[in-house]
Parts: structure tokens; C-alpha cells; sequence
């Protein structure tokens, strides 16, 4: 049977997020590779997992996986920036080592701004 160009293909969310962490930890592995440097893995996961949480809870915000699925958008976009904000974190500690309280600083400052852009209600 043949498929014609207007059919839609359904993933579930579960393979969807399987198949993303398996190429993320492949990329991760090829960073570290390359750096020659195996703690940066772990940032890159961190960053790699934190775009795509932050693509999923657009997605569910924007209502694309359905209604009921809007707050939990907010609360996956939530953890997506935190994920990506500690990798940032990291990464830029370990290119520019002795920043440990400006990096403080400014991961308190994105708590400060995350916690009232999450938080505000729509008239």
C-alpha cells in the first residue's frame, strides 16, 4: 500500500524523546571526542536535553500535542532553559575558569527573570 504525500506520520512523545537522547549522547560522545576532553559530556547533554525540553514545551504550550498538555509546556520549558543555563554555566567556567561568582550572579539573575516570565497570567 502506498502512502501519498498529504498522509501524516504520528510519533509518540516516548520515541520521540528516545530517538532525541540517543543522537544528543552520540553528539555528546563526538564533543568530548574532539576536545579530548570527556567532562565536557556532560554540558553538552545538559544543553543538548535543555533545547529539546524547551522545543517540546513550546510545542505543548502552543497546544500542538493537545489541550490538557499546556502547563506541563510551561514546566518543560521551565526545566529546558534550566538545563541549558547550567550547561552554559559550565561550559563557560571551563573556557574561562575564576568566574564562579559572576556565573553565580547571572544564573540567579535568569532564577529571578524564569520564575516571573513563568509565573505571569494572560489576560
Amino acid at each position: 500500500m502506498m502512502r501519498s504525500m498529504n498522509d501524516r506520520v504520528s510519533v509518540t512523545l516516548t520515541s520521540l524523546t528516545a530517538s532525541f537522547l540517543i543522537m544528543a549522547t552520540a553528539a555528546s560522545i563526538m564533543i568530548a571526542w574532539v576536545g579530548d576532553d570527556w567532562t565536557l559530556f556532560i554540558p553538552a547533554m545538559l544543553l543538548l536535553g535543555g533545547m529539546f525540553a524547551l522545543f517540546i514545551g513550546f510545542r505543548q504550550r502552543a497546544g500542538a500535542f493537545g489541550r490538557r498538555e499546556v502547563g506541563e509546556g510551561n514546566f518543560l520549558m521551565f526545566w529546558g532553559t534550566l538545563l541549558m543555563a547550567i550547561g552554559t554555566i559550565w561550559v563557560v567556567n571551563y573556557a574561562y575558569p575564576g568566574n564562579w561568582l559572576f556565573l553565580l550572579i547571572a544564573f540567579l539573575l535568569w532564577l529571578a527573570l524564569a520564575i516571573l516570565l513563568f509565573t505571569l497570567r494572560r489576560r
